[in-house]
């Protein structure tokens, strides 16, 4: 099956999608897919698709304000790309246009990953320029496309809510589990102490995601700046690249209380040293006001971190089988798990990682997820049964 991924972002500015976009190529050649990579240059590009050299891929330069996502060259690109299906990534972007055209031009079935686009929280932010991108094109994109793809239950509902009536597959982020843990980072202590002495003695909270206001950085400062005191052995630190300011203003809030010492603003760092921050961590943190899915999650379980994260992200197996907390949106029940994580011995909080990387294994390895998109993509081309993780309109859903 030849496939082109088109999205507009495939470098790391593209954060958990484009690294989504690249492993799923690469383990889905094992599942008998044939992919094409294509998206938007940028500066990045070269350097991080020299790490999947076995995926062709395309950058086009985009023209006028990035946020639109305009590349003139795209089509005359997706033209000279052979495909059987088009796969499109994200949404409310020129490249998502383009997906549709190529699949009509081809007459060949289209699957749209919205990869959190129509979360509520989502649509609430800049309403008129949703609106205006929904009229001119967005809105004929969802509703004439053959599947959209969502990682987990929850994203499949908000595509009901708003009003999409195609067929949705479920099927989740995958995981290169034996890429995370101790048995790939073999010295994660010495790493982290090496380039951050500091750290050296100090228990970890890990935030390790986009600087940006939806992921909580805010409320973990607040949280932070009112806890550190009883905490003389821990330390807070934040990893990740900045959207706009809220770092600063992160960092003000932990100023004015006294806490700024107290915590670490690596900026981004490279994909060996996030593994071994995961690893070295003692509780991962991500106090979000939701996920569509959430892969540094998954990254942290398979790390054997036990993680505290909101319950609008779709973790409840993190309270279900007992490796980490999964508690409401606020400052209050955020200090109130970051303390009882804090407080636990040692060895128990060992015991939940070691739940949290089976749960990992079991669920979410490649491999699996790798089988259950070609199955589905098969069944838009005429080439099997419907797959179970396919729901069309009618069907109920999976709790989780």
């Amino acid at each position: 099956m030849r496939v082109v991924h088109i999205t507009p972002t495939i470098s790391r500015l593209g954060g958990g999608v484009a690294e989504y976009i690249w492993r799923f190529c690469e383990h889905g050649q094992q599942a008998g897919i044939d992919p094409t990579v294509v998206g938007l240059w940028d500066r990045h590009v070269a350097e991080d698709a020299a790490g999947h050299a076995g995926i062709p891929f395309h950058a086009v330069r985009p023209w006028g304000p990035r946020a639109a996502g305009y590349a003139p060259s795209m089509r005359v690109c997706l033209d000279a790309v052979p495909a059987d299906l088009v796969h499109s990534h994200g949404l409310r972007m020129m490249p998502s246009l383009e997906a549709r055209r190529l699949a009509d031009r081809r007459a060949v079935p289209r699957v749209v990953s919205s990869h959190g686009q129509l979360d509520p929280w989502v649509l609430k932010t800049k309403p008129i320029r949703k609106w205006v991108v929904g009229q001119l094109f967005e809105n004929r994109n969802l509703r004439t496309a053959d599947c959209l793809h969502a990682t987990v239950p929850q994203e499949a509902r908000h595509a009901r809510a708003a009003g999409l009536r195609i067929p949705v597959a479920v099927v989740p982020i995958g995981l290169d589990v034996a890429r995370y843990g101790s048995e790939a980072i073999a010295d994660a202590e010495g790493v982290v102490v090496d380039r951050w002495p500091g750290l050296s003695g100090k228990k970890r909270l890990l935030y390790l995601a986009t600087i940006y206001r939806k992921k909580g950085l805010m409320r973990l400062a607040q949280a932070w700046a009112r806890l550190h005191r009883g905490w003389p052995d821990w330390d807070l630190v934040v990893t990740g690249i900045e959207l706009n300011n809220d770092r600063a203003i992160a960092e003000e809030i932990l100023e004015k209380a006294g806490a700024r010492e107290r915590a670490l603003f690596t900026g981004p760092v490279d994909d060996a040293t996030k593994r071994a921050l995961l690893v070295a961590g003692d509780v991962y943190v991500l106090p979000t006001d939701g996920e569509n899915f959430g892969i540094t999650i998954a990254e942290s379980l398979a790390s054997r971190t036990p993680v505290v994260t909101s319950n609008t992200t779709p973790w409840p197996d993190l309270r279900r089988r007992g490796c980490g907390w999964w508690v409401g949106v606020g400052v209050d029940p955020l200090c109130a798990a970051l303390e009882e994580a804090m407080a636990l011995p040692d060895d128990e909080r060992q015991a939940m990682g070691e739940r949290g990387r089976a749960l990992i294994v079991e669920k979410f390895d490649w491999a699996v997820v790798a089988q259950q998109m070609a199955a589905v993509y098969g069944w838009l081309l005429g080439r099997g049964d419907r797959p179970a993780c396919m729901y069309l309109e009618g069907d109920e859903l999976p709790d989780a």
